[in-house]
C-alpha cells in the first residue's frame, strides 16, 4: 500500500486497509500487488528499527532480555509518540517493577516522547524513546486479574452441575 493507492492502483479511499504482513502467496493476495511487492526494496520491520534504537540504552540486563525478545521477534503493543505527559497512561506506571523512577521522571515534562510497549507471557517492557538521550527501558508485570478466575472458577462447577456430575455428601 502506497501513499494514496495499491501497489496495482487502486485508490486508497476506495478500500478498507489492515495492517499486517503481506504474503505474497496468499490466497487473496493480488497478483500485479504480490508481483510489485516481491520486486520492491525491503524495509526493517518494528522490531528491527526498536531494536537499532535500543542499542543505545545503558547497557543492562534488561536491556540483554529486551534485544533478545525483539530478535525473536516479540510482539510490539504500541509505539506511539506525543508529548510526555499526554501518552504517559500508555506506559503502565502502576504495574512498572524495574525502572520505575527514571520512566516517571521523563514522563513528567511536556516534552515529546516515544513510549514503545514490547509484550512478553509474564509482563512487558517499556521502552521510553526521548528524542536527544539514550532511550530508559523499564518491566512491567503482568496484572493479575483475579475475578477472571474467579468466574472460570464458578463457571466450572456450574457446567459439572448442569452435566449432572454427582454432588459431594
Amino acid at each position: 500500500m502506497g501513499a494514496h493507492a495499491t501497489l496495482c492502483g487502486i485508490p486508497a479511499n476506495q478500500i478498507v486497509v489492515y495492517r499486517h504482513h503481506f504474503r505474497t502467496s496468499g490466497t487473496r493476495a493480488c497478483p500485479c500487488c504480490s508481483e510489485r511487492a516481491t520486486a520492491a526494496p525491503t524495509v526493517p520491520c518494528g522490531q528491527e528499527r526498536l531494536h537499532d534504537k535500543v542499542l543505545t540504552a545503558v547497557p543492562s540486563p534488561l536491556r540483554t532480555r529486551l534485544l533478545n525478545a525483539l530478535r525473536n521477534g516479540a510482539p510490539i503493543a504500541i509505539w506511539i509518540n506525543g508529548p510526555a505527559d499526554g501518552v504517559a497512561v500508555h506506559a503502565h506506571l502502576d504495574h512498572i517493577t524495574d525502572g520505575a523512577e527514571a520512566v516517571k521522571d521523563l514522563l513528567a515534562t511536556h516534552d515529546p516522547i516515544g513510549i514503545a510497549r514490547v509484550t512478553q507471557p509474564s509482563g512487558e517492557f517499556i521502552v521510553l524513546l526521548p528524542p536527544h538521550t539514550d532511550p530508559v527501558i523499564a518491566w512491567a508485570n503482568r496484572p493479575v486479574i483475579w475475578w477472571r478466575t474467579l468466574v472460570r472458577g464458578v463457571t466450572s462447577v456450574a457446567s459439572a452441575i448442569s452435566r449432572g456430575s454427582p454432588r459431594p455428601r
